[in-house]
């Protein structure tokens, strides 16, 4: 795991098109250069989130915009939220720093691990990445 290096929200936003860029086969999400290890990836806000976003592709050909979010305990902690849904939003509104905006209604499946990360899969059709702008985000 790299180490939690917080920056400021615009530089955040200037990198999510590069972490964005490759599609992962999903075979390689647990090798070497999965993106959990590549600082492109990572997203270490100055509020203690981490986000790790990145492209997939499942083996049927379906293309998914992944974002896992975890905290920094000497940054914020989790029992800082009321409740789940409260996280949520919290995570949801990184999410549109860096896109600009971002509205899914129901859209995104939501995982956990036994070690409290949650994972957020967003669907994505032929067309291409959600960005700024992007009209299915509205």
């Amino acid at each position: 795991m790299l180490p939690f290096e917080p920056e400021p929200g615009f530089q955040l936003e200037q990198r999510y098109k590069d972490a964005v860029e490759k599609i992962y086969p999903l075979a390689e999400m647990d090798g070497p250069d999965r993106p959990s290890l590549n600082r492109k990836h990572v997203f270490d806000f100055q509020d203690g989130l981490r986000l790790i976003i990145s492209r997939e592709k499942y083996d049927n050909g379906e293309i998914v915009l992944h974002w896992s979010a975890s905290v920094d305990e000497k940054h914020l902690k989790e029992d800082e939220f009321a409740d789940l849904s409260q996280f949520m939003k919290f995570v949801m509104e990184h999410m549109a720093e860096l896109w600009g905006y971002v509205k899914v209604d129901g859209r995104v499946l939501v995982k956990s691990t036994d070690k409290g990360i949650f994972h957020f899969f967003l669907k994505e059709n032929q067309e291409g990445e959600y960005r700024k702008g992007d009209p299915r985000l509205n």
